[in-house]
C-alpha cells in the first residue's frame, strides 16, 4: 500500500562520469530511471522528479503514471544540491523521500523499512556502519533546504541535515551505498 511520504527522485544531472546518458540506459527490464520511478511509485502516491540535462529525453520517454510530476531544474550545472531544492519546493507531505535517480537497485523493502521507523528529522538506511539512500526527512528539514543558499559551494545536501536527529536504520543491502556513476560500477550491477 502506497504511503503519504512524497518522494523526490533526483535526475537533472549531466551523466558526466558515466559517458551516456544515465536515465535511458537500459536496467532490468526498462531504463534506469524508470525502474527507480516504478519503485517509489509501489511506496508513494506522489513522486516529483527533478529533471534538468535533456529534460525532454526522460519526461518523453512513455506515458508516465499521473502521480508523476516532473519539475525541471534551470540552473542543475550547479549541483545535485540545486536539485534537491527544486524537488523540495513541490513536497506536500509531512516527510518525503530523497532518492538518487542512478540508484535503481535499492528495493521496496528499504523504504518500506525506513517509512517503519521512529519518525526522526532524517531517517537514513545504513549499511555495515555507512548511511545511504534514500533519505526520509522531515519538514524541518525540508524549510532548511529551502533556506539553504545553493550558490554557496560549501552548502549540500549533507551540511543541511548535519545538524538534525539522525535515525540510522540497518539493512542487509549494500546497493544503499552504491550509484551507477561510472561504466565500472554500471557493468557490476546485475541488470
Amino acid at each position: 500500500m502506497a504511503d503519504t511520504s512524497d518522494i523526490v527522485v533526483l535526475a537533472a544531472g549531466l551523466s558526466s562520469r558515466m559517458g551516456a546518458f544515465k536515465p535511458l540506459m537500459p536496467f532490468k527490464h526498462s531504463t534506469i530511471i524508470e525502474t527507480v520511478i516504478d519503485t517509489a511509485l509501489a511506496i508513494s502516491n506522489r513522486v516529483i522528479v527533478v529533471v534538468g540535462f535533456r529534460p525532454a529525453d526522460i519526461v518523453n520517454l512513455k506515458k508516465w503514471d499521473k502521480r508523476v510530476i516532473f519539475a525541471e531544474n534551470r540552473q542543475y550545472e550547479k549541483g545535485m544540491f540545486s536539485s534537491v531544492k527544486v524537488g523540495a519546493t513541490l513536497v506536500k507531505s509531512p516527510r518525503f523521500f530523497i532518492v538518487l535517480g542512478d540508484q535503481p537497485q535499492i528495493s521496496v523493502a528499504v523504504y518500506r523499512k525506513l517509512l517503519e521507523t521512529e519518525p526522526a528529522d532524517v531517517v537514513q538506511p545504513s549499511f555495515l556502519g555507512k548511511a545511504g539512500h534514500p533519505i526520509l526527512v522531515s519538514e524541518k528539514v525540508r524549510q532548511a533546504i529551502l533556506a539553504a543558499d545553493e550558490n554557496d559551494p560549501a552548502v549540500n545536501l549533507r551540511t543541511v541535515i548535519e545538524p538534525f536527529p539522525k535515525q540510522l536504520v540497518r539493512v542487509s543491502e549494500p546497493d544503499i551505498l552504491i550509484d551507477l556513476d561510472t561504466p565500472e560500477d554500471y557493468n557490476r550491477r546485475e541488470r
